[in-house]
């Protein structure tokens, strides 16, 4: 039996209604039938709640920091964006060998020892004055959001979701956006009052405390912790292993035009994240009011996760995906054009673009290449998403030392938006051997 076969019962998501294989079956004997409350959506919130004070601090309120931090060290704004390379490089890394790391070490675990590493090497921000210091810490911050973000609550979740899994992701990931809105504005404020350095302490106070509360009362990794079953899995159930080797799925078009989606994705929305507050305040904007329309990005991309699970529901993997490619296009389009008011909603709609990492991603794997190397497949996919997460705030802000404008980097992601949406062309349905 292949490593992806007996990983099955991790896998997140379940596909479409295009995916012939995994229709969810209305009407299924559940295990836990009849019980008003499965603690499966506990631990869904729990999780919301974990993203939120996690990847909500560390990736999304990253931006507020830039201005501040390179000030104060004497420092260019590319220099103190290799910290966000480094944290999505080694994300990256992580993603490529989730399997073989969660083979031998207990993922219960891993997520207890970073729920109290993240918080601590976070706090070591405030005492960096060096960008090699900035650096360091970076590493530990980018191991430890590794082992208590995406990808270790994509399993969680798949294991306790047999059915209603797309919503149970959609619910917990939406978390990150959530927390990343409302700790985006307490870090604006903070950084008003307090200066960068008391900023990063109070911040990591509040994610030691949520973590550890989280992480060691709530939320279980499996519902055989607590002799439960997973939500709508029949009693001796399994299920079918189908769809062609990894060998052959990495050969076929339809492999190149999701690596094509997975770079689009992590450039845009490494680039969306960090430009959103500078670009503003260099056209003139306050940083308050920059901070603001950040919160609102954020805001929208909570809903968005749940709102483009729902749409590939009814559409299907390839139009899901060319909405998301059709939102990060009209949002950048916004940012170009934000000098004018009336321009800065559409900065909202790449939502729908950066929503499509957490959602979309489980969706159009097995729409492509079913279950039979699923875990793989899905692997390489947010490793390649983070590779260039790694890279697009450090070009953003590479170019604007160049140039003095982030406007070249915003044509560069419409551009990238236009090539995406081109390479759905090649993406075909998993064949029902």
């Amino acid at each position: 039996m292949s490593v992806e076969e007996k990983m099955q019962s991790e896998q997140p998501g379940r596909a479409c209604r295009g995916d012939p294989e995994t229709r969810e079956r209305k009407g299924s004997n559940h295990v836990n039938a009849g019980k008003k409350r499965f603690y499966g959506w506990i631990v869904v919130l729990g999780g919301a709640v974990v993203l939120g004070v996690s990847h909500g601090v560390v990736s999304n309120c990253f931006s507020l920091y830039i201005i501040p931090v390179s000030t104060a060290l004497g420092i260019n704004r590319d220099t103190f964006s290799v910290c966000s390379m480094i944290i999505n490089g080694l994300y990256a890394v992580t993603s490529f060998l989730a399997g073989a790391i969660y083979r031998r070490l207990q993922l219960r675990n891993t997520i207890r020892v970073a729920a109290v590493a993240l918080p601590a090497s976070y706090f070591c921000y405030s005492l960096c004055r060096t960008p090699a210091a900035l650096y360091a810490v970076s590493v530990a911050v980018g191991l430890s959001l590794s082992f208590i973000s995406f990808v270790p609550f994509t399993t969680i979740i798949g294991n306790w979701f047999e059915e209603k899994r797309g919503t149970a992701m959609g619910l917990c990931f939406m978390g990150s956006g959530l927390g990343g809105m409302i700790m985006n504005s307490l870090t604006a404020v903070l950084l008003e009052r307090c200066g960068w350095e008391r900023t990063y302490q109070i911040t990591a106070g509040i994610m030691l405390v949520t973590l550890v509360s989280m992480i060691f009362l709530v939320v279980r990794v499996s519902p055989r912790e607590m002799g439960l079953s997973p939500l709508g899995l029949k009693r001796g159930e399994q299920e079918r292993i189908y769809g062609p080797e990894a060998k052959r799925a990495i050969r076929s078009g339809s492999f190149a035009a999701l690596m094509m989606v997975a770079l689009v994705v992590g450039l845009n929305s490494s680039v969306i994240s960090v430009l959103i507050a500078p670009h503003m305040m260099d056209l003139g904007y306050d940083a308050l009011f920059a901070a603001g329309v950040t919160s609102a990005y954020l805001g929208c991309l909570a809903l968005a996760k749940v709102l483009l699970g729902r749409v590939f529901d009814r559409v299907g993997a390839v139009r899901g995906t060319a909405l998301s490619m059709l939102g990060f296009l009209g949002g950048f389009l916004g940012l170009y054009l934000c000098r004018a008011r009336w321009a800065i909603p559409l900065i909202m709609l790449t939502a729908l673009g950066t929503a499509a990492s957490n959602v979309s991603y489980p969706v159009t794997t097995r729409y492509a290449f079913g279950t039979r190397a699923y875990t793989t497949l899905y692997g390489y996919m947010m490793g390649i998403n983070f590779v260039l997460s790694s890279f697009g705030a450090v070009i953003a802000n590479g170019i604007f030392t160049s140039t003095g404008s982030y406007n070249p980097m915003i044509l560069i992601c419409m551009g990238a938006s236009v090539i995406g949406l081109l390479s759905l062309r090649f993406m075909r349905p998993v064949e029902n051997d």
